[in-house]
């Protein structure tokens, strides 16, 4: 009877973890909120969230005419080494691209993070960064515009 008493505790306690890593933040709301009153040509187009085991994710679908950009967030509730996960992640996207376009890093930013300007002819760019346990990736047809969309982010990192 106690070992059955511990396990439900322990149940109703692993699935509250899971179930607090899973909603929304309201910091992310905000951002949302934040890019429908600052951006005139660009809007939402869709929200893509999934919470899973001890994360949650979202890509926020902007779109200005014939042009797209994403951007992606996502918050880790249960990660060990999230400074290795990130510094890896970096690794195989320098990779993935060659040897062309060299990174940059982001500045005035308290955590790290990382710039791939004009990834091709059109001039593609791609934002990666991470405060803590909260990944960014932005994807934006400008470095201009990646960067602004970066700033409604970072303005509002927990």
């Amino acid at each position: 009877m106690k070992n059955r008493l511990i396990a439900i505790c322990l149940l109703t306690l692993f699935l509250s973890f899971v179930s607090v890593a899973q909603t929304k933040p309201a910091w992310i709301t905000t951002i949302e909120q934040q890019i429908k009153r600052g951006e005139k040509v660009w809007k939402i187009q869709k929200t893509n969230e999934r919470g899973e085991q001890g994360s949650y994710q979202e890509d926020i679908v902007l779109k200005s005419g014939v042009y797209t950009a994403i951007i992606r967030i996502t918050v880790y509730g249960i990660i060990t080494n999230p400074e290795e996960t990130f510094n890896a992640e970096v690794r195989l996207f320098d990779q993935n691209i060659g040897r062309n376009v060299k990174k940059v890093k982001l500045e005035n930013f308290d955590g790290e993070g990382f710039v791939w300007p004009r990834l091709n002819k059109q001039g593609w760019t791609v934002i990666k960064l991470r405060k803590n346990d909260i990944f960014i990736h932005v994807y934006a047809p400008t470095p201009t515009i990646a960067k602004r969309f970066t700033k409604y982010v970072t303005d509002n990192l927990p």
